[in-house]
């Protein structure tokens, strides 16, 4: 007989690898000039009429207020992040004050302000900008997105599943929020919501190995251990440096019975989970992870 860690170490493995992914949105920016108006500023929206709230926030013809952006504390970061979140202030407040401004680009503003904020994890801060970009071009897939995966770090699952949801209103294949929300579901004791969204997930990709892994993880929750076997071993074949999965094969066998497998897998196991391929989020960490940085030029039309 051995000894198998329990499924709260499980977790622990699966939330040390999500904080090391978030670890990735960190790095020093540089700022460098504005280019010319994206594709999504010219036809996100008409340009509508805004008049100034009691409160100096300006309000677009939605009827909605929009939300006043925490001041974070800046002096606690380097020079050069400072000046690029500073100029990045001042071109939101600049277009604000026109009252000739598009919803689209005042949304855009809005939108890669927060994006500045996430990554430098003032995340009260993005949070407020990517709402008001989401209420500025509701038709616009990646506020959303940037919303539910913020939420889903801070652990809220409640308000992250409601953003993923909004985002697959949006775009209803794409296979990063359906992988995203299937966890959350998950995690939140709905089983057949999520076997539903990663099945999604994978008719589109059928080597998204992070929704392999959530199919094996509907079938432990259901005590199918042949099917959870089935299914991770298929994801361990599509990334194999993922090594938690070989903490859920060894959980597998052990429902099988199989304890030399078991075994096998559990001195294999890792922190390292499955990667779900995400554009979006990759970009920004890319783009914001560089020391050239501009953030003018990230696409805005996602």
């Amino acid at each position: 007989m051995i000894h198998l860690p329990s499924s709260t170490h499980r977790l622990q493995v699966a939330s040390i690898a999500l904080a090391s992914f978030v670890v990735l949105l960190t790095g020093p920016l540089a700022g460098c000039r504005r280019r010319a108006t994206s594709p999504e500023e010219r036809t996100d929206s008409a340009p509508s009429r805004r008049d100034e709230s009691p409160s100096g926030h300006a309000e677009q013809d939605t009827g909605r207020k929009l939300v006043a952006v925490p001041q974070p504390n800046l002096e606690i970061i380097a020079a050069d992040v400072r000046k690029q979140i500073e100029d990045q202030q001042a071109k939101l407040q600049r277009l604000r004050s026109q009252a000739s401004t598009p919803a689209g680009q005042l949304a855009t503003a809005y939108g890669k302000l927060g994006m500045l904020y996430h990554t430098y994890r003032m995340f009260d801060a993005a949070e407020v900008c990517y709402r008001n970009a989401q209420m500025l071009a509701p038709t616009i897939y990646r506020w959303p997105h940037y919303l539910g995966f913020l939420r889903r770090t801070q652990k809220a699952p409640k308000e992250a599943i409601a953003a993923f949801e909004q985002a697959l209103r949006l775009r209803p294949n794409a296979v990063p929020a359906l992988t995203y929300l299937g966890q959350l579901y998950l995690e939140t004791n709905q089983p057949q919501r999520a076997d539903d969204l990663f099945a999604r997930a994978l008719a589109v990709d059928p080597a998204a190995a992070a929704a392999l892994v959530g199919l094996g993880e509907v079938a432990m929750a259901r005590h199918d251990y042949a099917s959870a076997v089935d299914q991770f071993e298929r994801a361990l074949k599509l990334q194999p440096d993922a090594t938690a999965i070989h903490y859920s094969l060894a959980m597998a066998y052990r429902g099988k019975g199989d304890m030399d497998r078991a075994k096998a897998h559990l001195a294999k196991r890792g922190e390292e989970i499955a990667r779900i391929a995400d554009p979006l989020i990759d970009r920004k960490s890319t783009r914001l992870n560089s020391s050239h940085t501009d953030i003018s030029r990230m696409p805005s039309s996602a």
